[in-house]
């Protein structure tokens, strides 16, 4: 999850290579140092002292992240990737908010992404190869929903045409306040009941 995590702070380029170490005299070295002093940090902070001590030497965010990936990938990374794809598939509800389960799972999706980027070259062929990932994973997003939103999930498995995996979540999103409405009004209207109901005379 590190990598989603460094994607999230905008920082990945750090430790890919995107962004280059600059020269010492050059303008923009100092602000360098401090972004790659804090993707260090982060880095730092994740790993246990058995592991810091493998990457002692290391000046720069990415001779961390190379020399952690000599260590412990393998050039398919089929096992770490594996294991990502098998969280998703079983990944519940489980009674969090929508919002929460969705994060989760875009999480580990950006996570597949990283390690398993498209290599097609064909742009027609990269949007079709896109388009059956994302319904992939908009059947996973339903699949996992609590039983409470059934009755919104049917909706849009009924739909003629599928929704986007953003539409979806926006739609169950947007039912889950309904449902929290609902309920709501539910408890007020026993509240009144309770209220109103007559005593018994004496």
């Amino acid at each position: 999850m590190m990598t989603a995590h460094l994607c999230g702070l905008d920082k990945m380029g750090y430790v890919n290579g995107l962004i280059q170490t600059p020269d010492e005299k050059d303008v923009g070295y100092a602000k360098w140092e401090i972004h790659n002093g804090a993707v260090m940090s982060v880095l730092y902070k994740a790993m246990t002292d058995e592991v810091v001590q493998l990457i002692i030497g290391c000046e720069t965010a990415a001779e961390i992240w190379s020399t952690l990936k000599q260590l412990y990938l393998n050039d398919s990374d089929f096992a770490q990737i594996h294991e990502l794809h098998t969280k998703a598939f079983m990944m519940r509800q489980d009674g969090r908010p929508v919002a929460v389960y969705y994060a989760a799972l875009k999480g580990l999706w950006l996570e597949i992404n990283q390690r398993r980027p498209n290599k097609m070259k064909n742009a027609d062929d990269i949007k079709l190869h896109n388009e059956e990932k994302d319904l992939m994973r908009l059947h996973i997003f339903l699949h996992g929903l609590d039983d409470k939103h059934a009755s919104a999930k049917g909706e849009l498995l009924r739909r003629g045409t599928p929704p986007t995996l953003e539409d979806a979540f926006a739609y169950i999103r947007k039912d889950k306040t309904q449902l929290d409405s609902t309920k709501a009004i539910h408890l007020e209207l026993s509240s009144l009941t309770v209220q109103t109901k007559p005593s018994p005379s004496k």
